[in-house]
């Protein structure tokens, strides 16, 4: 398996830590896991009402108009 170096943002990096902690692999297992499962991840969308809407994982953090607002202030 090659080495490499990645820069990660520290949420992300401890993220993956703990991904990898739970599972009992190494760090690289785990980060190697998570880039395929997110690259092998389906686009789906649903239409609803004449919009194509993307279907999210249970998981994903919920997008309100707080948030929105958050990320258009931002720009």
């Amino acid at each position: 398996m090659p080495r490499t170096t990645l820069t990660l943002e520290n949420d992300a990096l401890a993220a993956a830590r703990e991904y990898a902690q739970k599972r009992g692999q190494s760090l690289g297992e785990a980060v190697s896991e998570l880039v395929l499962r997110a690259v092998k991840r389906e686009f789906v969308t649903d239409d609803i009402g004449g919009f194509h809407v993307v279907r999210l994982a249970s998981d994903s953090p919920k997008v309100t108009a707080a948030r929105v607002k958050e990320l258009e202030d931002l720009t």
